[in-house]
């Protein structure tokens, strides 16, 4: 194996271990999210379809 294959290997396997970790993040952040959502809701915070807070949460929800 080559120097520069050596390396190529380190990244892809570096790239492939972020992916994984990232993949991660997102579902935890989807579940915090969503809990987070919920609670607001319970509480009745979110009182109308027309609160700032509830779009931005339902609208990061949906990209995330």
């Amino acid at each position: 194996m080559t120097k520069n294959e050596v390396v190529l290997t380190i990244v892809i396997t570096r790239l492939l271990r972020n992916k994984k970790m990232l993949k991660k993040v997102d579902a935890k952040t989807k579940r915090k999210t969503q809990c987070l959502l919920s609670n607001m809701k319970e509480s009745n915070v979110i009182e109308s379809s027309n609160c700032l807070v509830a779009n931005a949460l339902i609208g990061a929800s949906s990209i995330i």
